[in-house]
């Protein structure tokens, strides 16, 4: 096909998972898509090619649903998504598409399987077994425990791999997979998408590199926001290393209650690490998605007006029947105030006695520490929603998850108070009792019941 001004017809299956009908992205005079149309059948490899600032990235993010399109529809997986709002583009994000990226984006203090379990955390659940399953794919079930640091470029790019597909995506986005890696490393992670496609997963990479695009079945060239060219090919076939998976994918994780619940990992540890303002700063813009992709929907509209006023709300009881109880102070539209306690069923606070058993005594150190994490908490995360004012944005703290939960399901409750309307998303917070989370079951004993 010969290069011209306008968008050429480019021949697919009526079959398609992504359809792309006059779609223009535009920034005051500039158009960063022009006038787009182009459909990629399921099982597809295709190859998106152009020089720097002709419209790749806009085109990955568009389809990636990170971004939305000025004019134009684009339909995946038989949906319209071009109209959604920001919470039902996460829903998109996190149910169909899986995100490779050139930078790695691995959150640096958690070993390969965390960085795997944290795209099963905003899916829906962790499972560990699963994770390392997912990295065995990949060749890297012996490097599960390593932190990024400890890993070479190739072993990174190959855990971003295994992170994107861990929750089955229908689509795998990759943007410049193998740019900073060396042939040897390019060679493998080719390898790895080569049997993937195999396997019938519909692929989308972004390149510069030549010998890079010639692998997708087609090549897709863009400039200036045009498809300029388009063309399908036989790719040229590879040996793959990519370990056999199950032919069809267990869906073993637990049905969320409802969109943007929350559920719990297997550990207080390896989940209370995961969501921290650091790993946001690590991760950067883009790559930030990987944790934003399945955010907790908090069932409130932030912009909705508050009412000046002081507003009280209660969380549910964990499994030890303690209950969290908040109060917020508005002035001027805005929580100017923020106080958080917890009562344990038998009524007493949660303080320098809570985790001790019912002599007053320390059974299990490591469960007092957690404890007390706890109690720590509260003052940070009132002081935190008081800054950030909503609650979906108060971040977990290192042993303090379960706290997390109740703080978030109150707040949820008092704003939505403040507001006059329903709180519809607290009930899809799931309270865990810190005994199940920690998986010990001789605590609540050791602890006097439970009344903690």
């Amino acid at each position: 096909m010969t290069t011209s001004t306008a968008t050429p017809a480019l021949s697919a299956p009526t079959d398609a998972l992504l359809s792309l009908e006059g779609v223009s992205k535009i920034y005051g005079d500039l158009h960063a898509l022009d006038n787009v149309s182009l459909e990629i059948p399921r099982g597809q490899w295709v190859s998106i090619v152009g020089p720097s600032g002709s419209g790749k990235t806009t085109l990955m993010n568009i389809v990636g649903a990170m971004d939305t399109a000025t004019k134009g529809t684009v339909m995946l997986d038989g949906h319209d998504i071009s109209d959604l709002t920001a919470d039902e583009l996460t829903e998109v994000r996190c149910r169909t598409i899986g995100l490779v990226f050139q930078q790695f984006h691995l959150i640096g203090h958690l070993t390969a399987l965390e960085n795997v379990m944290v795209a099963q955390y905003y899916h829906s659940m962790p499972d560990e077994k699963e994770a390392l399953e997912a990295l065995d794919r990949v060749g890297l079930a012996d490097r599960a425990t390593h932190l990024p640091r400890q890993l070479s470029g190739g072993e990174q790019q190959r855990v971003c791999v295994a992170r994107a597909l861990i929750n089955y995506p229908k689509l795998l986005l990759a943007d410049e997979p193998t740019g900073n890696l060396d042939e040897t490393n390019e060679e493998i992670v080719l390898d790895l998408f080569n049997q993937l496609h195999q396997d019938g997963t519909t692929l989308m990479v972004v390149t510069h590199d030549a010998l890079v695009a010639e692998q997708g079945q087609r090549e897709i060239r863009l400039d200036h926001g045009k498809v300029v060219k388009g063309n399908l090919a036989r790719p040229r076939l590879r040996t793959a290393r990519l370990r056999p998976g199950p032919a069809r994918p267990r869906r073993r994780r637990a049905q969320r209650k409802g969109q943007g619940a929350m559920t719990t990992p297997t550990t207080v540890e390896s989940r209370s690490r995961w969501v921290t303002p650091a790993s946001y700063a690590v991760l950067g813009a883009l790559g930030a998605t990987i944790l934003a992709a399945c955010t907790p929907n908090t069932g409130l509209d932030m912009t909705k007006p508050m009412s000046d006023g002081t507003w009280t709300a209660q969380s549910n009881p964990d499994d030890q029947g303690s209950i969290g109880t908040i109060t917020i102070t508005v002035e001027g539209g805005r929580i100017t105030a923020t106080s958080y306690e917890t009562m344990l069923a038998d009524g007493t606070d949660k303080g320098a006695e809570y985790g001790k058993s019912s002599s007053g005594e320390v059974f299990n150190e490591d469960y007092y520490k957690k404890a007390q994490a706890a109690v720590a908490s509260y003052q940070e995360y009132s002081d935190n929603l008081t800054k950030v004012g909503d609650p979906a944005k108060v971040d977990v703290i290192t042993g303090a998850t379960v706290a997390h939960q109740q703080f978030v399901q109150a707040a949820i409750r008092a704003i939505a108070a403040a507001q006059g309307v329903s709180p519809d998303g607290a009930d899809d917070i799931n309270i865990p009792g810190l005994n199940d989370a920690t998986k010990d079951g001789d605590l609540d004993k050791d602890l006097g019941g439970s009344d903690g």
